[in-house]
């Protein structure tokens, strides 16, 4: 595994929270607030204890934690589905959560000896108000990693069903072939695929820009646990941009009524893996007439 090719859950976490940078200064108020109330500190005291305490773990959390919660992906990843799951965005912002707590009660304990408990409590808001924030953008699909930008790409649909809603001239294409044999003696089946517009969309316009395509390939392993790890992605002319477990996504310039697509298979030697991996099957694509 190379650890600058990956990317986790904690990354978009931080890159959000750098985003949401005037969001600290928010925080200090709320957090000086409670600090004030609850241990009957002077104003200026207040805002200090809560500056020196969020500066503190703003920066921990865009530049430490995220590292530190690789070790956490090295060691669940294998037992999951796959890195980008539910169950790793939860984790990730529980031990980003509780991290911040405990390194801004361990730095204000360090400069002022403030009652302890009190003080859990304190911090505890003040976080709970930035990374409450940040879990409901990306939920809410408001975060993009470039939100800062003038325009904004459509995402691929997660069925041809939506998919038509969202482009009515987006079309599915029939396999050469929909079972593969897996190097672990299992087999994947290929469900459905197709291929839909993806658009520029302009901030202040309602207007839409045609800029590609993405051809989406839906599949599920049998049996099922095989599925729990990642095994297996789809290129044509050689890229996929978006491999997922039981979803890749291929951005392309253009569509043809047929298009050739191979399969990369992870490596059965585990001490390999995905450096090393090998072509398995080569499978022709043929556009489905409406």
């Amino acid at each position: 595994m190379i650890i600058l090719d990956m990317v986790w859950p904690a990354l978009y976490v931080a890159d959000e929270m750098w985003h949401l940078w005037y969001l600290i200064f928010l925080t200090i108020v709320i957090e000086a607030a409670v600090i004030k109330i609850m241990f009957k500190t002077k104003i200026g005291t207040s805002i200090l204890i809560s500056a020196v305490a969020n500066i503190a773990s703003g920066l921990a959390g865009v530049y430490v934690l995220p590292l530190v919660l690789i070790l956490w992906h090295l060691l669940v990843d294998w037992f999951l589905n796959g890195t980008f799951n539910v169950f790793n965005w939860v984790a990730t912002f529980i031990l980003m959560f509780a991290g911040s707590v405990v390194l801004e009660v361990f730095i204000v304990r360090w400069f002022w000896k403030l009652d302890k408990r009190k003080l859990w409590i304190a911090m505890f808001w003040g976080n709970l108000l930035t990374y409450g924030l940040t879990a409901f953008l990306i939920i809410s699909g408001k975060y993009y990693p470039s939100w800062k930008e003038d325009y904004q790409y459509s995402k691929a649909s997660y069925s041809y069903e939506l998919a038509l809603k969202e482009d009515p001239g987006a079309v599915r294409y029939i396999p050469s072939k929909d079972t593969l044999k897996l190097l672990n003696d299992g087999y994947c089946v290929l469900d459905t695929i197709w291929i839909q517009r993806q658009y520029r969309t302009y901030r202040n316009s309602k207007d839409r820009e045609n800029v590609g395509y993405d051809l989406v390939i839906t599949f599920h392993q049998m049996p099922e646990k095989i599925s729990e790890t990642y095994l297996l992605e789809f290129l044509v002319d050689g890229d996929n941009t978006s491999p997922e477990i039981g979803r890749n996504i291929i951005s392309l310039d253009n569509i043809s009524d047929s298009m050739m697509m191979t399969v990369n298979q992870r490596n059965s030697d585990i001490s390999i893996g995905w450096q090393s991996p090998v072509i398995s099957d080569t499978i022709e694509l043929y556009r489905l007439k409406k």
